[in-house]
């Protein structure tokens, strides 16, 4: 897997405004979810598919953005709360509608049998990045 650009930053406090509550300013797009092509070759390439777990859920998403290059680099975590994303809508601080959103989305993924519903049996994570070369949306 491709992990997005190496010139992350850590968030600085004006960038952690969604936890403290301030609404957004505009939003980017990305779905993730567990029938999709990419969520699927990663099941079958760790074996869990052949292990028979076969039920597929995404525990969480990151989405490291950047609106200058990744000059500097924010991360939002579907683990806050509230939480930013909702729908795979990511709710963005400080950002205004229409600004160019550098992005990459790093998602949690945890299998099980289909009749064994305490939990989840294993757990990896995937970067959705473009083949490293990362997506570009126009926030709205």
């Amino acid at each position: 897997m491709h992990t997005p650009s190496e010139a992350f930053t850590r968030p600085s406090a004006p960038f952690r405004a969604r936890s403290a509550g301030l609404p957004p300013s505009s939003v980017v797009h990305f779905h993730v979810y567990p029938e999709m092509d990419e969520v699927q070759r990663c099941a079958r390439e760790r074996g869990w598919l052949d292990k028979g777990y076969s039920v597929l859920s995404i525990a969480w998403l990151e989405l490291h953005y950047s609106t200058d290059g990744w000059k500097t680099v924010k991360v939002l975590k579907s683990t806050d709360v509230p939480s930013p994303v909702v729908g795979g809508y990511f709710f963005l601080p400080g950002v205004p509608s229409g600004t160019a959103v550098d992005l990459a989305v790093h998602a949690g993924i945890v299998c099980r049998a289909p009749n064994d519903v305490a939990g989840y049996r294993e757990r990896g994570s995937l970067w959705f990045n473009n083949a490293g070369l990362n997506y570009r949306q126009t926030s709205r």
